[in-house]
């Protein structure tokens, strides 16, 4: 019904006879607004009601004058006046205001024929196509999944994951819903729900990550962008431990070998030389030690090899 009256609005123009008759054909809804106000208010006058109905058209004057002794409204009333559209000769509004009697809006004949209006409305509701209903409620399903996902509270913890759903409101709120229909591109909406698919996933990575690593949302946030991270503080540390079973560093089992490996690029003599690679590598084992060295002078690589086993080493670490 009301997209009924809006399309007989917008079929009347913009001149000024169909500006009138447009007035017109909502005078009866006019009507009843002051009918029922004159019945709530019986000493009301036409100027309270545009007050009411209609503040644009009261235009209040700046005046220093009663603002202290007088409340807002009071004041208002005392140094406002109609505007210069309301105090036009034949005013629809006056006219109107000037035939309506105080009728309570219960006792109001209705504006319309509620049984023929709900009848057209369980017809239609019988007649829709589901895929006319499923575009009306795209928006709606849109913005209750965004909601779900950015009301978790690991999203203002973590940047990252912050910025991915502003990104994904903004591309919520730049589609033009209102055009939906069933000739309107869907690639917008595939790619929107793309975006869902990824937040879904990048959130649900976080939760499970939080729960293994309670609290440590910097570590989390370059697990989520790198797939790695370094352990950096002795929190973050702890909490490895804990994640693997160890209440502290020293329940740690001992490795089987430790491996070093040391590299530089220096020059061997002086400065003026060519800077070249060096490298050396360790291995540590419970009766093994072994040096690696290799070295590199000017264009010519030479490797030296020095290898020493240690036997008997017993407890050396």
């Amino acid at each position: 019904m009301i997209q009924e009256q809006e399309e007989l609005f917008e079929h009347l123009g913009s001149s000024s006879d169909a500006t009138k008759q447009r007035a017109q054909l909502q005078s009866r809804h006019l009507q009843s607004d002051m009918e029922a106000f004159k019945a709530a208010n019986p000493n009301a006058e036409f100027e309270d009601f545009v007050r009411w109905q209609s503040p644009r058209d009261w235009i209040v004057e700046d005046s220093d004058e009663d603002k202290e002794s007088l409340d807002e409204d009071a004041y208002n009333k005392k140094h406002g006046h109609l505007s210069m559209r309301m105090m036009e000769p034949g005013n629809l509004w006056i006219e109107i205001w000037k035939k309506s009697k105080a009728i309570p809006i219960n006792k109001q004949e209705p504006i319309f024929q509620y049984k023929d209006i709900a009848e057209k409305i369980l017809i239609q509701l019988y007649n829709i196509p589901p895929q006319f209903i499923y575009i009306h409620l795209l928006p709606d399903m849109f913005i209750a999944g965004y909601n779900t996902l950015a009301s978790h509270p690991a999203i203002k913890k973590i940047p990252f994951l912050e910025n991915v759903m502003k990104k994904l409101g903004n591309a919520i709120t730049s589609i033009q819903w209102k055009d939906l229909n069933m000739d309107y591109s869907f690639q917008e909406l595939l790619d929107l729900a793309i975006m869902f698919r990824d937040a879904e996933v990048l959130l649900e990575k976080t939760i499970s990550l939080l729960s293994k690593l309670p609290e440590q949302y910097q570590l989390v946030e370059n697990l989520l962008l790198y797939s790695d991270s370094v352990v950096r503080t002795d929190e973050e540390q702890n909490c490895i431990y804990r994640l693997f079973g160890f209440d502290d560093e020293e329940e740690i089992i001992s490795p089987s070998s430790k491996e070093f490996i040391f590299r530089s690029v220096i020059s061997k003599y002086d400065e003026m030389d060519q800077p070249l690679m060096q490298r050396m590598y360790i291995l540590q084992r419970e009766n093994e030690f072994r040096v690696v060295e290799s070295k590199a002078n000017d264009t010519i690589i030479t490797h030296e090899f020095k290898i020493q086993n240690v036997l008997d080493y017993g407890n050396y670490k």
